[in-house]
């Protein structure tokens, strides 16, 4: 089952009993247990006919009471715990005798990162409820994610946009959003969201950063490169976007370099990328620091960096400064 199927059910009244909710992308999970509520409590009785823990807050046993007051004024209660794949297994024991004989009113929703010591205990759950794993979009339906949040908003975008917004913001939707929102107050009244309009959001210190470290780079000075990295990293900025920033940059500088050995004129050059004179001028003089090998090379690292971050419990920082060290080699 996913999110889709249990927003159907709901339409026809069929309340999960038992709901666990588990995977890497939190916001959707969020918004997923946000809406269930929404639906199943008005706004009003929430007060009385909700609860939320964490696990390790308060003994299993006092959740397990919790499911099984009866609702006030309303048909449902909703029960939620928070970082349920924390619990050890013998809490998750408590709690078996009441998966096998829910409350007929509380919606009990068990939220992890990971399956955790439930994964014995899915099919009791999924007789009486539901468990469904949210994964991350991958890169081809990230497009679509931002343009249908854009559309939300009554708005359209992009795909130009929509690409620029990824590749600068990274691939965390809570992010995304929050950029998308702005988009959607920044242009009023316009019904679409170019590429211009998101250009002008992505702060003005990053895209002079990417620069800066893509020109330390390009001349194989090291120590000022991860000087400048590592100023991202004290500014807060997300390891994955700093990754899909530098390998954009690439990218331009790649398209750039394609584009000017066709004898294309720099106007056109920079109009078929969609940049504005000074970030053209930019890239261009970029394009003197790589060989085609310097970027192919380069992409290669982006990909095994990217890998690495998502698949080992390395440090993101030491891969990142591990690939620009090697870059500038």
């Amino acid at each position: 089952m996913d999110f889709f199927a249990l927003d159907k059910g709901l339409k026809k009244g069929k309340v999960p009993r038992v709901l666990y909710l588990f995977g890497d992308e939190p916001y959707l999970i969020e918004r997923g247990i946000e809406g269930l509520r929404r639906k199943i409590i008005p706004a009003h009785l929430q007060e009385f006919n909700r609860d939320v823990y964490s696990a390790g807050e308060v003994p299993a046993s006092r959740i397990v009471d919790a499911a099984r007051t009866v609702p006030m004024l309303n048909p449902w209660r909703f029960v939620l715990v928070k970082e349920a794949d924390h619990f050890a297994p013998g809490d998750v024991d408590q709690f078996l005798p009441y998966i096998e004989e829910p409350s007929p009113s509380t919606c009990l929703v068990l939220w992890g990162d990971k399956s955790g010591p439930w994964k014995q205990s899915f099919p009791k759950i999924r007789a009486v409820g539901a468990v469904i794993q949210i994964k991350s979009y991958f890169a081809g339906k990230l497009i679509g994610w931002i343009k249908r949040e854009a559309q939300a908003y009554g708005k359209g975008m992009t795909r130009e946009a929509a690409e620029y917004l990824k590749d600068m913001v990274g691939n965390r939707l809570r992010d995304l959003h929050n950029e998308i929102e702005k988009a959607v107050t920044y242009v009023g009244e316009k019904p679409v969201i170019e590429l211009e309009d998101v250009e002008e959001l992505v702060s003005e210190v990053k895209t002079r950063t990417i620069f800066e470290l893509t020109d330390a780079i390009g001349m194989r000075n090291s120590l000022e490169a991860l000087r400048i990295l590592r100023g991202m990293f004290q500014a807060g900025e997300a390891h994955l976007k700093i990754l899909s920033m530098i390998a954009r940059q690439f990218r331009l500088i790649w398209k750039a370099q394609y584009l000017v050995s066709k004898g294309i004129e720099k106007e056109e050059v920079g109009r078929r990328l969609k940049l504005h004179h000074f970030y053209l001028e930019s890239i261009l003089e970029q394009t003197a620091y790589f060989s085609e090998d310097n970027l192919r090379e380069g992409f290669h690292r982006f990909l095994q960096t990217d890998l690495a971050m998502k698949t080992t419990t390395l440090s993101k920082e030491l891969l990142l400064e591990k690939m620009v060290v090697d870059l500038c080699h």
